[in-house]
């Protein structure tokens, strides 16, 4: 299945898959919603969102994207809001200027985030959690700071192994102006066994 740039593909509300088993390409626009299973299961193939492709996941009864091969996202992927996970299984390969915009629970086989690829937290400000450990190396990793409190007014990244930050490019935004002795925490990892690993593009520490 080609999907265009041009094609527009919308779901809503079905009681199952939004989309299962799809291969090939998308360059043009998929929007599902509320559907009772999984939005979007790639199968045994390797999927690939092109660079003008824009796939909009929310509101899923299990997980956001079950990836059965590979996810090649060239363009924008947003997935937010789904009651089980936001991607499982598989690899997410986030190419050089492509978007992630995603919260909740990544449990992929594998994330894979280019030079200048980029993160941020959908429906933000918010929280992701990624199971295992992450290099986040030359990405460009987006941050909302609306206040003090973790996950409701400013955004964190977890991750559940080594964190690997070498000349990632940290850019912040946000209306909260910083008081003395305010801390925000965007990141965390289990660090009573894994570290931190290199630092932001341009920061010292």
């Amino acid at each position: 299945v080609t999907i265009g740039n041009t094609g527009v593909v919308t779901i809503d509300q079905v009681g199952d898959n939004g989309i299962e088993d799809i291969i090939g390409s998308n360059a043009g626009q998929i929007t599902i919603t509320n559907v009772s299973d999984e939005a979007l299961n790639t199968g045994g193939s390797t999927f690939t969102n092109e660079s003008t492709g824009i796939i909009n996941l929310s509101g899923a009864g299990e997980d956001c994207i079950d990836i059965g091969d590979v996810l090649v996202n060239e363009g924008t992927v947003i997935a937010n809001n789904c009651d089980n996970q936001t991607i499982v299984d598989g690899t997410f390969n986030n190419n050089t200027g492509a978007i992630l915009s995603a919260d909740g629970l990544i449990s992929s086989s594998s994330t894979v985030f280019a030079d200048s690829s980029i993160l941020e937290i959908s429906n933000s400000p918010g929280c992701i959690t990624f199971t295992q450990g992450e290099d986040f190396s030359g990405a460009i990793l987006r941050f909302e700071i609306e206040g003090t409190n973790i996950c409701t007014e400013y955004d964190d990244i977890e991750v559940g192994g080594i964190l690997t930050l070498t000349d990632a490019v940290l850019e912040l935004s946000g209306s909260y102006t910083p008081q003395l002795d305010d801390e925000f925490i965007i990141f965390q990892n289990d660090n009573t066994i894994d570290a931190v690993v290199g630092t932001f593009a341009g920061l010292s520490e």
